[in-house]
């Protein structure tokens, strides 16, 4: 990375103290920067709709193929500090692959997903959340494929019983909880047949015993077991404004934590795309797809080619603010990209202002790579007892670029740029002598000017035409390191002989 510092004067003169403070952050091709570990979890759609064809080749089928050419553009071969996991969600979210390097394997869990129902996006992120909670890496990021709004939230209060789904095995999964209830029949003897089903209460756990056993002429039993979905909301079919605003919730939950996410909408627009934007808003953003293979294929591409690329991911920059210099405002930020506003990372950019108790100016939400450039902008002025003429530091120290939000590996840059300002005043000295008086052969009087106490310089008392005694000494510095100057003027009288 390289810092550019300018300083823009708004006076050539500094008469008013301010000035503009202008410093860029971008990267040198010749610099050589430390590749930080990343890891990703790349969760993908399995919900019905994702099995329906565009063009000649189904979604799901399409999704598969770009992620994995997403892979093999972040697992570079003979590095190690990229991990990916894979997990499908649709009626529920389930993990693939934990976290790993071995792009073989990565690569086989992604064309192992098959459908499996509704669109439960929030458990896909809570999911991918878990996933990373357990990361140390220094960059965290979800990249999630989608086709449509999410049929499925999760409130937290809702018993989930109400989509308790029969199931016939006892897999275990975070999403869910495994249930079992007795059903009873009753005999009818008249017709020779068994009446309606009465079902008992949902008990937690496993029963084995799923056949139909007697108890006696008239009753048999069996146990019959379910997959219930705690908290869980929606059919399945249908989206809901409830349902996004919870989405919406848990993704800003998991941004707090220093997570990127970024969506990616396949065939999807309307209300589908609003809730994907929202989704990745202030973090990685949203890129759609038309959903053919090629035009998806190349956004997750282009991802990945940026992600290995930037520099800064998520990152932080410091300017420490001189304890001489107060900070004037008129800030003003920008990220481009080859010369462009690039309004996504400039957006995700949080500036925070100095205050009384941290003078610093920071940056936080910062991305760049070797394409990108920070511009900053703000004017500031020095501290009025400063105005004596020498020079001062901007910054109390170096400004500093953290690589991300976690990392305390930084870039300290060697430049500081001062400035100077000067104060000055004029001296008057007015002269009036006794009865109007003035010696004979008298043209002007000297006046020994005092500084602190210590003679400093000279002012000439004369007379003017009207016959007014007086002198200026001009342009004498107001302070001197840091402090008012006091000022006194004398004359050495001595008795005429």
């Amino acid at each position: 990375m390289r810092l550019t510092l300018n300083l823009r004067k708004k006076q050539k003169n500094y008469n008013d103290g301010t000035f503009d403070v202008e410093m860029t952050v971008e990267s040198d091709e010749d610099s050589t920067t430390k590749m930080h570990t990343l890891d990703v979890v790349l969760a993908i759609d399995t919900s019905n709709s994702m099995n329906e064809k565009v063009g000649e080749t189904k979604r799901l089928d399409t999704a598969k193929k770009a992620a994995v050419s997403f892979v093999n553009g972040l697992i570079l071969d003979g590095k190690t500090n990229v991990r990916v996991s894979v997990i499908g969600y649709g009626a529920h979210a389930y993990e693939v692959i934990g976290l790993s390097n071995k792009k073989a394997d990565i690569v086989n869990a992604i064309n192992s997903l098959t459908i499996t129902g509704g669109t439960y996006t929030q458990d896909a992120l809570k999911m991918s959340d878990s996933i990373l909670s357990k990361s140390q890496a220094d960059q965290k990021r979800i990249v999630l494929l989608s086709d449509g709004v999410p049929t499925y939230g999760y409130d937290g209060k809702n018993s989930g019983f109400d989509n308790a789904i029969e199931t016939d095995n006892n897999i275990t999964h975070p999403s869910y909880k495994i249930y079992h209830r007795k059903v009873t029949q009753t005999k009818i003897p008249v017709i020779g047949g068994f009446g309606e089903e009465e079902y008992g209460d949902f008990i937690e756990g496993y029963d084995a015993n799923k056949k139909w056993v007697s108890d006696g002429w008239f009753k048999r039993y069996r146990f019959q077991n379910y997959r219930v979905y705690p908290g869980r909301i929606g059919d399945g079919r249908n989206g809901s404004e409830t349902i996004n605003n919870l989405l919406f919730i848990e993704a800003n939950k998991i941004k707090g934590k220093d997570i990127t996410i970024t969506t990616v909408g396949i065939d999807v627009y309307g209300d589908g795309a609003k809730v994907l934007t929202e989704v990745a808003k202030n973090s990685g953003g949203y890129n759609g797809a038309n959903g053919f293979g090629n035009n998806l294929k190349n956004i997750l591409d282009k991802l990945a080619e940026e992600i290995i690329n930037k520099r800064v991911n998520n990152g932080k920059f410091v300017i420490p603010m001189a304890d001489f210099v107060k900070f004037k405002d008129n800030l003003t930020y920008e990220v481009t990209t080859q010369g462009k506003k690039n309004a996504t990372l400039t957006n995700a950019i949080k500036a925070t202002k100095p205050t009384a108790g941290d003078n610093n100016l920071v940056f936080s939400g910062l991305t760049l790579g070797k394409d990108d450039k920070l511009t900053v902008k703000y004017k500031a002025e020095l501290v009025e007892e400063r105005k004596d003429g020498d020079f001062y530091n901007i910054t109390k120290t170096s400004p500093e670029l953290f690589a991300t939000a976690t990392t305390k590996d930084k870039i300290v840059f060697d430049k500081i740029m001062q400035v100077k300002d000067l104060k000055t005043i004029n001296l008057i000295v007015n002269k009036e002598w006794i009865g109007n008086n003035v010696p004979s052969g008298v043209t002007e009087v000297e006046f020994t000017v005092n500084a602190n106490g210590e003679p400093s310089d000279t002012i000439k008392v004369k007379a003017d035409p009207a016959g007014n005694w007086s002198g200026t000494k001009e342009k004498l510095n107001r302070y001197k390191v840091g402090k008012a100057i006091n000022y006194t003027v004398k004359r050495s009288c001595r008795r005429q002989l």
